[in-house]
C-alpha cells in the first residue's frame, strides 16, 4: 500500500543550497493517516535518495537527500539542491523555498504493517520510504515552515550543528540495521537544543 505524507522546512543555507526538513511526523494528516516514526525503513531509499518535484519520477531531480534520520518522533532530512544553473526547475524550487513561498515536502512510502485508527485513517507501524518530493500544498495541516528568516550567525550555528555529527546512528528498527549494505548508508545526525532554541528565539517563537 503506497501513501504520501508531508513535512516542513526547518532551515536553509543559501551559500551551499542545503535545507533541513521535517519530512514526516506522527500527527494525523488530512486523510486521518498516522505514520509511526520508529517504523521507517530507509535502507533502499538511501541507495538513491533523490529529491523529486511533486512525486514526478519521470522528471530530473531537484537535488539529493544527503542525510535522513529519525529524531523525537519525526523523520528529518538534509537536502542539497542541484548547483545553480544545473537546470531551471531546481533553481526555481530553491528560490521558492528560500523566499518562504514554498515550505512543504511530501514523502511517498510503501506501508508494510498498518491498522485502522480512530482518526478515520490508518496507523502505519512499519513502512518503507520510497521518495520525498517538493510540493506546494501539503496533505498534513501542520506542514508549515517554522524557521525561514534568521540572521547569518544563527544560520551558521544551526548548520554547523547539523554537520558536526555525520556519523551518528539513525534510529531505525533492528531489522534495517541488520542489513550490512544499509548500515553504512544510514548516517544520521542530532541537532542540539541550543541551536534549535537559538533559531526559534530569533523568530520570536521560543516557548
Amino acid at each position: 500500500m503506497e501513501r504520501e505524507k508531508t513535512g516542513i522546512a526547518l532551515a536553509a543555507e543559501p551559500e551551499d543550497r542545503r535545507m533541513v526538513f521535517v519530512m514526516s511526523d506522527e500527527n494525523p494528516d488530512r486523510g486521518g493517516d498516522v505514520v509511526k516514526a520508529d517504523g521507517w525503513q530507509l535502507a533502499n531509499f538511501q541507495k538513491n535518495p533523490v529529491f523529486l518535484p511533486m512525486h514526478q519520477t519521470d522528471k530530473y531531480p531537484l537535488g539529493v537527500w544527503e542525510r535522513v534520520w529519525v529524531e523525537k518522533k519525526q523523520l528529518k532530512g538534509l537536502v542539497r539542491f542541484a548547483d545553480k544553473g544545473t537546470h531551471p526547475e531546481a533553481d526555481l524550487a530553491y528560490s521558492l523555498y528560500k523566499q518562504g513561498i514554498m515550505n512543504a515536502v511530501s514523502v511517498k512510502f510503501l506501508g508494510e504493517e498498518y491498522e485502522p485508527n480512530d482518526h478515520g485513517g490508518l496507523t502505519f507501524n512499519r513502512q518503507e520510504l520510497l521518495e520525498c518530493s517538493a510540493v506546494p500544498v501539503p496533505a498534513n495541516a501542520n506542514a508549515l515552515a517554522i524557521a525561514k528568516g534568521y540572521d547569518r550567525k544563527t544560520r551558521e550555528l544551526f548548520l554547523k550543528d547539523v554537520a558536526k555529527a555525520p556519523d551518528a546512528a539513525v534510529e531505525e528498527p533492528d531489522e534495517a540495521q541488520a542489513d550490512g549494505a544499509a548500515e553504512e548508508a544510514n548516517d544520521g545526525i542530532q541537532i542540539s537544543r541550543e541551536s534549535l532554541e537559538t533559531v526559534l528565539g530569533n523568530l520570536g517563537m521560543k516557548g
